[in-house]
């Protein structure tokens, strides 16, 4: 072991650097992967995966310069996100107080000299240590995910901690945060029990229901989102901006070449005369987890407020829950838009929270609202 030189990024127990050629030998101590790859897999990618933009780190320990974990820190406009990991050879107190220390060297390095507006880190509910060194770090707890992943063999909440620049508190003040939505409530508009029964299904149909069907996509609907884009009349989310049918149908294609795809795309179809009216997809999609986000835009204002957002929803839902076997998902919405949020509210889902400072609007902080479903409550709700 050569003595450590290094500065900044140094915690009493381990410190974090780059990742370098030699790293491949030890990838399964960092790389944050379900499954490990070999080495000969490993040494012929890491130039490719860890050069150019990317932003990993390896925690690594003082006393032997053994690597004990990693770090993920992913950019997000003023606000970055971060993703600690730890060896899984580590017993249970070892990977916490390895993910507590990266956790205190990582967030004021990033928000404090970095600049940064505020950093979020999502991590385990339910380990003492690691949340007791966030608070004890001035970070704050805004949203809860009940049941979204599963942390050494056991099924956890998944907590959001932002922290925050002290230079843009003074500015702006402190946040509120959201507070939790009760976990019993009234299920406004549920699935039905049943869907219709369906003799010869529109073309391409993945599932059926009343007025909307939910399809893939096909070469032709490019030109569809690409018209849409340039008519549209209401600011939702991300600011208006023409699409390109090429640029569109390339994605979808793309997306659907993964196997098992991360983010299936769904047209949402009008089963009457076949009009393709928006799209909603589960969006990182992990299998082992089992949860995903769910997203949903209707293109044009005529097909808003009808009902057809809330079916093709549950159209989706049956999708993830009954044959996925998804356990939860969430979804993400900009605070500004408050139609969504109720939306949510009423097919089912809960308020989980809130990220308090998500992006930068008017050059003024925005925040977005966090919502949850389990997949039981979702079935238990349904007519």
């Amino acid at each position: 072991m050569t003595e450590l030189t290094q500065t900044y990024l140094v915690g009493p127990n381990i410190h974090l650097r780059a990742v370098e050629e030699t790293d491949a030998a030890s990838e399964p101590s960092w790389r944050d992967s379900w499954f490990p790859r070999t080495r000969m897999v490993s040494e012929a990618k890491i130039e490719d995966e860890h050069s150019g933009d990317d932003t990993t780190l390896l925690a690594v320990r003082n006393s032997d310069d053994v690597v004990v974990g990693s770090v993920t820190i992913e950019p997000e406009d003023a606000w970055v996100f971060v993703s600690p990991f730890a060896a899984r050879w580590l017993t249970d107190d070892q990977a916490e107080a390895v993910m507590a220390e990266i956790v205190t060297v990582v967030l004021p390095f990033l928000v404090d000299e970095g600049g940064n507006m505020a950093a979020l880190v999502e991590v385990p509910a339910g380990l003492p240590l690691l949340e007791a060194a966030l608070a004890g770090i001035g970070a704050r707890s805004c949203y809860r995910q009940r049941g979204a992943i599963i942390y050494r063999g056991n099924r956890h909440d998944r907590t959001g901690w932002q922290y925050f620049n002290q230079k843009a508190l003074d500015v702006f003040g402190a946040p509120a945060l959201t507070p939790e939505g009760p976990v019993e409530r009234k299920v406004a508009s549920p699935a039905p029990r049943k869907w219709p029964v369906v003799t010869t299904p529109p073309t391409g149909a993945v599932i059926v229901g009343e007025r909307v069907y939910l399809r893939m996509f096909t070469p032709d609907d490019g030109e569809v989102l690409r018209d849409a884009s340039l008519t549209d009349t209401e600011f939702l989310h991300d600011p208006r901006f023409p699409r390109s049918a090429m640029v569109m149908n390339a994605h979808f294609r793309k997306s659907s070449e993964d196997e098992p795809p991360v983010n299936p795309t769904f047209a949402i179809v009008l089963r009457e005369n076949d009009e393709l009216i928006g799209w909603n997809e589960l969006d990182d999609i992990d299998l082992v987890h089992r949860s995903a986000e769910t997203g949903t835009e209707l293109f044009r204002p005529e097909h808003r407020g009808k009902g057809y957002g809330t079916e093709a929803k549950h159209l989706l839902l049956n999708y993830a829950f009954d044959v996925l076997n998804l356990h939860m998902v969430w979804s993400i919405v900009w605070q500004e838009n408050p139609r969504s949020r109720a939306a949510l509210l009423k097919q089912g889902y809960r308020e989980a929270g809130c990220i308090p400072w998500g992006g930068i609007h008017h050059g003024l902080p925005s925040g977005d609202w966090m919502f949850d479903l389990l997949a039981e409550e979702w079935q238990a709700a349904r007519r």
